[in-house]
């Protein structure tokens, strides 16, 4: 991920060497042995990659560029290690990815779920998804399935819709298929239509089913350890399943832990390892292994996998997350989505804009400003501010009128850099957030300052959110809201 903020040492090898490559991802294993089958162990490692192009934050990095390239896109791969006489590696991948289109849905605080906003040029569309494809068959093979996951009605139908569309066209144009490129279908699956109600998330056997002959397809990759000390390879997998929903965050954890979950039965699916009684078993039930401490691991691991990768693009832990991990819902599990809801909420409207700044210089896509500190004329630009913040930064160096600062702004957005960087220094110290204006000496729109509380208009847009946002979410955000109301009240009396 640091690549291109490195390369100012690509002629100082010795530097170099010493500064170690940033990557985002996720790693964890868990020993396990199966009582049933005479006491055969094995090791289940899952590592998670996630892309370094177009990273962001939930609500700053959706969809595809130009490049092809889609938000949140990991890989992950699960590789199952056998111990003993049969040592043996078996490895399945699956991905993740945004919707491959020239979409967004930047954050808004008046509403719980911000607008969605499709591209019309349908041209980009096709271009972005087309480069898409001839990657994942580059890298992954020739069969590519792409698990939508996202509702089939309101706002999230339209983008489905589009997708299905624009991949057609784009097999029908440039003829892709299995003689040309490769194979690729698209399978909607309305996860919240299938398991709105308690207990239906057995309904996912529905898909699994439709995914069956996919996987078996695909396969593994399964090496085993000869007499010589050396690994033959018995297959390759030849293909990849690409699961989606709108953040490739919570319904997708769901899903890809029951192919994770299929792949490893499959990984010992030989009557000379497991009993038949276990393969009747699992046939019958999917959604489970028929050994207690591999399900455990299996969710556990899966759990923990899922929280990563949802920390690193939302700020919290997964949704849904009880089900990963204990296999059921509950009204607490319910309550703590609602609570994650609620700090998604904030984190997006109020700290994703900082930390898609970080991301955008860590991995290249926005430049570093190198300043001299003794120089007399040295400034420094304004412009990677956000707007709220930038007026502040102004209005703190050089304590003048609000209108000046803004007609200043739009004349020069540059500022000395030695006071631009003090007043920085100054709010970073501070205990409020940057939208918070601290100074007695600054105007404030209304002629109160910031200091005094969450304003009318905070209260009222939260309150608009609120209605908007599920149940849960709604109660936990009121609970929050109710003390600094109660304790206005009390300051106007």
């Amino acid at each position: 991920w640091n690549e291109k903020a490195l390369q100012h040492l690509s002629n100082h090898t010795l530097l170099l060497s010493h500064a170690p490559p940033c990557t985002s991802a996720f790693i964890s294993h868990r020993n396990v042995t199966l009582n049933s089958s005479g006491g055969t162990e094995y090791t289940q490692l899952l590592i998670s990659r996630r892309s370094k192009y177009r990273a962001g934050t939930r609500f700053t990095r959706r969809g595809s560029d130009a490049t092809g390239a889609v938000a949140n896109f990991a890989e992950t791969e699960q590789i199952v290690l056998t111990h003993g006489n049969r040592s043996a590696i078996r490895s399945h991948v699956q991905i993740r990815g945004s919707v491959p289109l020239r979409w967004s849905s930047p954050a808004n605080i008046k509403q719980y779920n911000p607008p969605l906003w499709i591209g019309l040029n349908p041209l980009s569309h096709a271009r972005a998804l087309r480069l898409h494809l001839l990657e994942l068959w580059r890298v992954y093979g020739s069969s590519i399935v792409f698990v939508n996951l996202v509702d089939k009605g309101g706002s999230q139908g339209r983008l489905g819709r589009a997708f299905d569309a624009v991949l057609e066209a784009v097999k029908d144009v440039w003829k892709f298929g299995r003689e040309n490129g490769g194979d690729c279908r698209h399978l909607w699956f309305d996860f919240h239509a299938e398991c709105k109600k308690h207990g239906k998330y057995k309904n996912l056997v529905k898909l699994l089913n439709d995914c069956r002959s996919d996987l078996q397809r695909q396969g593994v990759l399964h090496l085993t350890l000869q007499k010589n000390s050396k690994w033959k390879c018995h297959s390759k997998q030849n293909g990849v399943l690409r699961t989606n929903c709108m953040d490739c965050l919570d319904r997708t954890n769901v899903v890809q832990t029951l192919f994770a979950r299929h792949a490893l039965f499959q990984s010992f699916n030989d009557k000379q390892v497991i009993a038949l009684e276990d393969i009747l078993a699992f046939k019958n039930n999917p959604m489970t292994l028929p050994w207690v401490e591999s399900e455990e691991c299996h969710r556990l691991l899966w759990a923990d996998n899922a929280d990563s990768i949802s920390t690193l693009y939302a700020g919290t832990n997964a949704l849904k997350r009880e089900y990963t991990r204990f296999g059921t819902r509950t009204v607490k599990g319910q309550m703590e989505d609602g609570v994650n809801s609620l700090t998604r909420y904030y984190k997006n409207n109020f700290e994703d804009a900082w930390k898609q700044l970080g991301i955008d210089l860590l991995v290249g896509e926005r430049g570093f400003s190198f300043v001299n500190p003794d120089a007399d004329d040295n400034y420094i630009d304004l412009n990677w501010i956000p707007g709220d913040l930038k007026m502040s930064v102004v209005g703190g160096s050089h304590r003048k009128s609000r209108q000046y600062y803004a007609e200043q702004i739009d004349e020069d957005m540059t500022i000395l850099h030695t006071d631009a960087l003090m007043e920085i220094d100054r709010r970073a110290k501070s205990d409020g957030p940057w939208w918070v204006i601290d100074s007695d000496d600054e105007l404030v729109e209304g002629g109160e300052g910031a200091m005094g509380g969450v304003s009318g208009a905070q209260v009222l847009l939260a309150i608009v959110a609120v209605a908007k946002a599920p149940l849960s979410t709604a109660t936990a955000i009121l609970c929050s809201l109710l003390p600094g109301l109660f304790s206005d009240a009390k300051k106007s009396k």
